[in-house]
């Protein structure tokens, strides 16, 4: 007879799954901050190119992702990040994770993109 114990045991109900709340918040200033809370993955992440996409409105000079909230990434999530990193700068805007959550911070480190999505070699 098997064990029913560990994390993956563990019933979800769907409202649990895919979670996100995006928070764009523009203080006086150049820049504009995204605040990611949840689950960046495949069913979330083109919420937060979309979400990218109205702030890259011509007004800032500098799109901040706060990605202190996020408790999973997973390689759509991360594409969405180079996504929008990539668009702001071909509209002449810096873009920089920042206040990245441990799993955001494991995440990028693992795949090699710290340096070029947070500033962490400059």
């Amino acid at each position: 007879m098997r064990a029913q114990a560990g994390w993956y045991s563990t019933s979800m109900h769907a409202e649990e799954l895919h979670q996100l709340d995006l928070e764009i918040a523009a203080p006086s200033g150049d820049a504009v901050t995204i605040s990611i809370q949840g689950e960046l993955d495949t069913t979330t992440a083109p919420r937060l190119i979309n979400a990218a996409h109205d702030a890259l409105d011509g007004r800032h000079d500098r799109i901040e992702l706060d990605c202190d909230g996020v408790w999973f990434l997973d390689s759509a999530g991360v594409r969405a990040l180079i996504v929008v990193r990539n668009e702001a700068l071909g509209m002449g805007v810096d873009c920089e994770v920042v206040r990245a959550s441990g799993t955001v911070t494991r995440i990028l480190d693992i795949t090699g993109l710290t340096g070029i999505l947070t500033h962490a070699a400059n």
